[in-house]
């Protein structure tokens, strides 16, 4: 069933005139008073009882601005209250990371899918000890879009490669989320704001690559960080990832918020395309161990009440130590 909408309704004798609560309904409204059209709900007379309200009309209950406080609603004659229409959003500045680390294939189709994202306002790559051909194809690309190019002296861990991303993407960028998208994913351009609509803290987009599961350590939620958006208000409370992990960085990220009293989750749709590489520290054997300890860390940190604090980067402590050269 369609939902009610508040109108302002306009008469003059027997005539009525119904328009919405937007800008373009205050310009229909400004001239229907110049023709001589009174609004429902307010005295044409000048001497009338004031307050007083037209039989019939629409007339706006007790809210923020009255006597009873709350939240505004509209009143309409034999129905029930209804809110009125919400302000339009004003879409956040978001900046897209990606430490690039892989060494496997052609990045070129993964880079057109993240180049093709809507609503970005910049880029932030890090070449994290990719070889020539690679870095070739992150440099041609950052040519034609809105890319900060970064590249470091040699191999970061996960956590600090993320880490230098975040420094960079907030540094100019007052009040921007960030998303954080692997290298081995293949995304789509409504993935945005999809992100941005949810209602987690800190959503992430699951990877088609696996059958659809919750991820949790000691009760706690988390989400892996294939694509997963960092709003500002979190990161202004959680911090950086943890430097003392190798792997499972988005683990203990997720735990910690949760740990917070932070939400974390997946959406519904769209899904994005794990292409997947042998990791830099190993094979998917090595990968696992290290996550299994990774795992362990985090339980002992729960344990030990060590948890769910703001957590900085060595990058930011000791500036001198980065080692990001920007092309």
């Amino acid at each position: 069933m369609a939902s009610l909408v508040p109108m302002r309704r306009f008469v003059k004798g027997r005539r009525v005139k119904c328009v919405d609560f937007t800008a373009s309904g205050d310009a229909v409204a400004a001239e229907l008073e110049a023709r001589g059209f009174v609004e429902e709900g307010r005295q044409a007379d000048p001497h009338a009882t004031p307050g007083a309200v037209t039989p019939g009309a629409a007339a706006k209950a007790p809210g923020a601005d009255g006597a009873t406080g709350g939240v505004n609603r509209w009143v309409f004659p034999g129905g029930k209250p209804v809110d009125p229409p919400p302000a339009p959003i004003a879409r956040r500045p978001l900046v897209v990371v990606t430490a690039w680390s892989t060494r496997e294939h052609d990045i070129g189709p993964i880079i057109e899918t993240h180049a093709a994202l809507q609503g970005v306002d910049r880029f932030v790559w890090l070449a994290n000890g990719v070889d020539r051909l690679r870095f070739r194809q992150l440099d041609r690309a950052s040519s034609r879009l809105p890319v900060t190019l970064a590249r470091t002296a040699h191999t970061q861990s996960i956590a600090q490669a993320y880490n230098l991303l975040l420094i960079e993407a907030t540094a100019d960028a007052v009040d921007a989320d960030v998303l954080v998208i692997q290298d081995d994913v293949m995304v789509t351009p409504d993935l945005p704001a999809a992100l941005s609509a949810s209602r987690y803290d800190l959503p992430a987009a699951w990877h088609d690559d696996r059958p659809r599961r919750g991820y949790e350590i000691g009760g706690y939620p988390y989400v892996v960080n294939m694509a997963v958006l960092i709003r500002r208000r979190l990161f202004d409370r959680m911090g950086f990832f943890n430097e003392l992990f190798v792997r499972g960085v988005d683990a203990e990220y997720g735990v910690r918020a949760s740990v917070a009293g932070l939400s974390c989750g997946f959406i519904e749709a769209p899904t994005v395309h794990h292409v997947g590489h042998i990791t830099t520290h190993g094979d998917n054997g090595s990968v696992r161990q290290l996550h299994r300890q990774a795992h362990r860390l985090i339980e002992a940190l729960l344990e030990w009440g060590r948890i769910g604090m703001r957590v900085e980067s060595a990058f930011v402590q000791h500036p001198e130590t980065s080692p990001l050269f920007k092309f």
